[in-house]
């Protein structure tokens, strides 16, 4: 018989238990999509390849290291100096990782857009090609300020400008000058990272584009960039690593022989996702995938169940065809097909239910500090990685079944053995019913211990009041104010105008925002007296700039001394606030008022910093961090061009309109860089336990349902299975609760030894998702306990359905019938 014939023949099987096949199909296609849908979602970030790079495999990422460890910035003149004496690379391009943000547009409008900073080989290195026009040339990057060229994405083409083809050549405003636009790059391509920029621009325009007095493309001692490079046939990493450090070490000994001991070369396989910060972004897709794999092992078990139910139905079936002379390996053949059919089928429907999941976690997108090229889609790769899970679960699921059902004695089973339970072969659909317990158990607690967490970050002192808060960025020297005189002067108008907005009560600003994960450095810092881990005075702090009224409006109570006054501006003694954490680490059990902290300015120059307060701690970097030294130094002293305004009001809904209608009322060529809500930015900071909270939400439910509709299948058939039995002890006297109670005491052994697994499980698990768990320890009362309880009610109503059936059953009718 043909394997077409087998197909039929099966699919002529399935049509006669459409529950059956229905159910199993159902079950199957919801775990291949959700496996497919993370899939999806890691694919995009780690596996895809990067449209426009030529030969990814030769292409590596070059940075900085620390003491061997890290892959960190470095300065332009060592870059220069690695691509003039590689001999091991054929190319080294530079860039910088984090776009900059510049203002395209005129006197009557602009907006926000990112500049990817670029070293002139960069196109060429990559091996990409341009869609239309051209990329840079030699002389293009050879002088700083001389070239304004830039060469656009191709989503940046078709978004704002059309696809216009008579662009090229013509002239854009970026930053209040003229750049000339000529060529874009083809569809697709956003560079060699995650991050993707609107347009490129020559490394030699850096001081314009960043809006800068001056160039650091001679800053010996300026970290800002790292570098891509193409290795050489028959080069290995550690070859290239081994050069790269020797001349690093050389021009360290000539420029800053302080740094030979610290500094290394980093050198890593060029990937989507930067070496630096891979690492937690793959633990966390491993833990997703984890999850949704636990809900396809469900589902493989809970069809194997019904399989090994159906075969046991059909054993009369089988012994016929047996003992007429069928082969046991042309019916395994043929019960394997039916396998099959059912995983391919599923395999099918789980790509439309796939488009629906990754439907909804492209909508799951927040504000995000930098443009990410992050398109979630199902393509052929989603699709076979869909297939080959069919494939996979059909093996999982049919083949044990299979084997069962042709190896038993034809005679017993010829005369209907098989009415009665088989004790001695229900142990497989026990094992895997309590499986099923155990994966839904060790589900549900995930989901319960990240959502625990985020009750826990909800619940912990920030040490700001972020509610009631409108957040608006810009940067003065994008607009041409290039001095701080004029740059303090446009934050003091803004600031009144922005007093006038109705509803607003308090207006303040800083350089850095709350909780988004970065951190401010403005010099070395040491305090006279002060002893660190390395022996010296010096102090390992981050910093940040900050307006008279910032700890008004943010509610950052002050412990000691006072908070910063309109006189503390250019002129006046420099001063400086610290928090809690520092004053106790410098100062342990004495006054801070009054003492003087050195803000190292230069290789040989300071600045005293007179403390004049003492700021309650807050969190700076995230959420869940420890306490951690911090200072504060006034706006007006240590200007920044990158502000940020905090906007409180005393009504609810957002000011942002009014706000972006005032900053175009002073200056239409001043762009807001972004607005946004202080609750928003600051729940950043929680978007991994946020994705994970929802997604271990979702396949947690759907895994608990599967496992119920596993045992109450398992109930359903362990009844039918009995039904002799049970009619025997109903007309020996047995009453229908004590029936109803035997059923329950069934189910109850398998769910409550399904449980125990899956808490040892859990525990295990947990202990592996602590670093993402903020204010909770990982084996927590209550996100165990209300899992178990759920899971607990869960089967008790899926088991009661045919207890109850069991002991309202007719025991005279049942003996009849049998």
């Amino acid at each position: 018989m043909s394997v077409l014939a087998d197909v039929r023949f099966a699919l002529r099987v399935l049509a006669r238990s459409p529950i059956f096949a229905v159910t199993a199909v159902l079950s199957l296609a919801a775990g291949i999509a959700a496996s497919a849908a993370i899939f999806s979602l890691a694919d995009a970030a780690l596996l895809r390849p990067r449209v426009g790079v030529a030969d990814p495999a030769t292409l590596v990422d070059i940075g900085r290291s620390m003491r061997g460890e890290g892959h960190d910035n470095f300065g332009y003149p060592l870059f220069r100096e690695m691509r003039e004496r590689s001999t091991l690379l054929t190319g080294i391009a530079a860039q910088r990782f984090d776009p900059p943000v510049m203002s395209l547009g005129d006197a009557r409008s602009s907006e926000r857009v990112y500049a990817g900073l670029v070293s002139g080989n960069y196109f060429e290195v990559v091996g990409t090609r341009p869609a239309a026009g051209r990329f840079f040339v030699g002389n293009e990057d050879s002088t700083p300020d001389t070239h304004a060229v830039v060469v656009l994405s191709h989503q940046f083409w078709s978004r704002r400008f059309g696809t216009r083809a008579d662009l090229i050549g013509q002239e854009i405003r970026l930053n209040n000058r003229p750049y000339v636009v000529i060529g874009v790059a083809e569809r697709g391509f956003t560079g060699t990272s995650i991050i993707a920029p609107d347009f490129w621009v020559p490394m030699a325009m850096e001081a314009h584009v960043r809006a800068g007095d001056t160039s650091l493309l001679t800053a010996h001692d300026a970290v800002w960039m790292t570098a891509v490079g193409r290795l050489k046939p028959g080069v290995s990493i550690p070859q290239a690593r081994d050069e790269l450090n020797g001349i690093m070490r050389s021009y360290l000994t000539d420029h800053t022989p302080d740094r030979l001991d610290r500094w290394g070369v980093a050198v890593a396989r060029s990937a989507r996702v930067p070496s630096a910060i891979s690492g937690p972004i793959v633990g966390f897709m491993a833990m997703l995938g984890i999850l949704t794999g636990l809900v396809l092992l469900i589902a493989c078990s809970n069809v194997a169940g019904m399989l090994l139910a159906r075969a046991l139905e059909r054993r009369r079936e089988v012994a016929t065809r047996l003992a007429v002379g069928a082969s046991r390996g042309r019916i395994l053949r043929q019960l394997l097909m039916e396998g099959m059919t059912l995983a391919l089928v599923a395999g099918a429907l789980s790509v439309p239910l796939a488009f629906v999941l990754v439907r909804l976690l492209s909508s799951y997108q927040p504000t995000l500090p930098v443009p990410i090229a992050l398109e979630l889609r199902i393509d052929p790769r989603v699709m076979a990685f869909a297939f080959l899970l069919a494939v996979l679960s059909s093996v999982v699921f049919a083949v044990i079944p299979g084997l069962r059902a042709t190896r038993f004695e034809l005679t017993p089973a010829l005369h209907g053995a098989h009415a009665t339970a088989d004790r001695k072969r229900a142990w497989l659909r026990h094992g895997l019913v309590a499986g099923q317990v155990a994966m839904a158990l060790l589900l549900l607690v995930t989901a319960g211990l990240f959502l625990r967490s985020l009750q826990q970050a909800a619940s912990i002192d920030a040490g700001f009041n972020a509610h009631d808060v409108d957040i608006l960025q810009v940067d003065t020297r994008i607009a041409g104010y290039r001095s701080d005189a004029e740059g303090i002067r446009v934050i003091d108008t803004l600031t009144e105008r922005f007093r006038l907005v109705p509803g607003v009560t308090d207006v303040g600003a800083s350089r850095m925002v709350p909780v988004q994960g970065g951190g401010l450095g403005l010099g070395g810092l040491r305090a006279p007296g002060y002893v660190g881990p390395d022996g010296t005075d010096e102090i390992e702090t981050d910093w940040d700039v900050v307006s008279t009224d910032y700890f008004r409006t943010l509610q950052v109570r002050m412990a000691h001394g006072r908070a910063f006054t309109p006189a503390d501006r250019q002129g006046a003694p420099f001063v400086a606030i610290v928090n809690e954490t520092m004053a106790a680490m410098l100062w342990p059990g004495q006054n801070p008022i009054g003492r003087t902290l050195y803000q190292q300015t230069g290789p040989k120059e300071e600045r005293p910093l007179e403390v004049v307060g003492v700021a309650r701690n807050a969190k700076y970097r995230s959420i869940g961090e420890t306490p951690r030294p911090f200072i504060y130094v006034p706006l007006a002293q240590q200007f920044t061009p990158e502000v940020t305004f905090y906007v409180r009001r005393a009504a609810q809904g957002s000011r942002i309109n009014e706000l972006r209608q005032a900053v175009v009322a002073f200056d239409p060529m001043l762009p807001v860089i972004q607005t946004q809500t202080l609750d928003q930015a600051t729940s950043i900071g929680l978007l991994p336990q946020r994705l994970a909270a929802w997604i271990a939400g979702g396949v947690g439910t759907l895994g608990l349902l599967l496992a119920a509709f596993g045992l109450y299948g398992l109930m359903a058939f362990s009844v039918a299975q009995r039904t002799r039995e049970i009619a025997i002890r109903m007309a020996l006297g047995a009453s229908r609760q004590g029936v109803l109670w035997m059923v329950l005491r069934q189910a109850g052994g398998l769910t409550l030894l399904g449980a125990v697994i899956g808490v040892a499980m859990a525990v295990g698990f947990s202990m592996l998702l602590s670093s993402l768990l903020i204010g909770l320890q990982p084996v927590d009362a209550v996100a165990f306990g209300v899992a178990i309880a759920v899971l607990g009610g869960v089967m008790v109503a899926a088991s009661w359905g045919p207890a109850r059936r069991a002991a309202t059953m007719d025991p005279m009718r049942a003996l009849r019938s049998e």
